[in-house]
């Protein structure tokens, strides 16, 4: 098997359910989402459908948890990371993997660039960028890229034979891709990302709202422990 999409969900049913519409028109993958304890009949829908293999919790547990549930039992050689409040563009999958041919060996992750999306759902119109659309290069010393794509992201599957997802931050959000960018310096491993119009969900009303109850959770205890862990690598 060439794909395995692994989805992580917490309460974007909405989304989750458009994301799939488009995965089901691919080719030569397994689609992988786990629901983090959603509220929103993510769950009841999930249990319906015979194509997803689907991991449902009763409670959140975080989203390094869940990926690596995940991971575990993924079979693909690449494996794409999305977050369910992301709409997949039917092609992802090939154009990225695809682009692994413009790089040494040593790029292992390349994704969408997480600050290149729109959030209004009713004007967008997918596309996919060029063939020979630029990569942008994640490198130490910028503060805006110290980090893994894994909100869109494929990966070649090695990275995690060698890499995981630090289960220490627990719930909430933040740090854990930075964590994860880290663990691949240790091998040398480069992740790049491209220019996509993507739809995310992020600022909207109800992204303000997850994110701010996350964040009141334990947002800054995440960052203490990422310093604790790497110092300050930047």
């Amino acid at each position: 098997m060439k794909y395995s999409v692994c989805i992580i969900n917490w309460n974007w049913l909405e989304i989750l359910k458009l994301s799939i519409e488009n995965l089901r028109k691919e080719n030569d993958l397994e689609i992988i989402v786990l629901d983090n304890g959603s509220e929103d009949e993510s769950k009841e829908w999930l249990e319906k459908q015979n194509d997803i293999i689907s991991i449902c919790l009763d409670k959140n547990m975080g989203s390094c948890i869940g990926r690596n549930k995940m991971i575990d039992i993924a079979k693909g050689e690449y494996i794409l990371l999305l977050d369910s409040d992301i709409l997949y563009i039917n092609g992802s999958l090939d154009y990225l993997c695809k682009r692994f041919n413009d790089c040494d060996t040593n790029t292992m992750c390349i994704g969408w660039n997480p600050f290149c999306f729109t959030n209004d759902l009713s004007t967008y119109k997918p596309y996919l960028p060029s063939d020979n659309a630029p990569m942008k290069l994640h490198k130490i010393g910028d503060s805006n890229s110290t980090f893994a794509l894994t909100q869109h992201g494929l990966f070649k599957r090695e990275v995690f034979d060698k890499c995981r997802f630090d289960e220490n931050f627990q719930i909430g959000w933040g740090f854990e891709d930075n964590d994860l960018y880290w663990q691949m310096q240790l091998y040398s491993w480069d992740v790049r990302s491209v220019d996509c119009l993507y739809y995310h969900a992020k600022h909207t009303d109800k992204w303000f709202k997850s994110h701010k109850d996350l964040q009141s959770v334990n947002y800054h205890e995440r960052g203490k422990y990422f310093l604790e862990k790497w110092g300050s690598p930047q």
